[in-house]
């Protein structure tokens, strides 16, 4: 977990990370499988990365064109989802927006 990772995965993916504004939360994790948690865009627009964000490379790809999609999203002047109904269409954005982008990035990859 580290700055240089994030920006050289962002890198190498095309992703934009001129002006974000980003930090690692080192002991923020998620409630094991299938209740892992990534990262936040907070209302600010700061991204914050968590631990499983971090467990591979196509994981922490994902979560920052995840959450960048939530920070262009903000920028555009969309509200911040602060309403349980708003925050399931917001993440539904996003986590529909994530998967195209996936499958358009995931050549980038280096083979096992």
């Amino acid at each position: 977990m580290s700055r240089k990772n994030v920006l050289a995965v962002a890198n190498k993916y095309g992703l934009d990370m001129n002006g974000v504004r980003f930090s690692l939360d080192m002991v923020r994790l998620g409630s094991g499988p299938g209740r892992e948690f990534f990262g936040v865009t907070m209302p600010n627009g700061e991204i914050k990365l968590a631990r499983d964000a971090f467990m591979n490379e196509e994981q922490l790809a994902r979560t920052l064109a995840h959450e960048r999609f939530h920070l262009d999203e903000l920028r555009d002047g969309r509200e911040f989802p602060w309403e349980e109904a708003a925050r399931a269409a917001y993440e539904s954005r996003a986590y529909a927006y994530e998967e195209r982008w996936w499958q358009a990035h995931k050549h980038l990859m280096d083979p096992e």
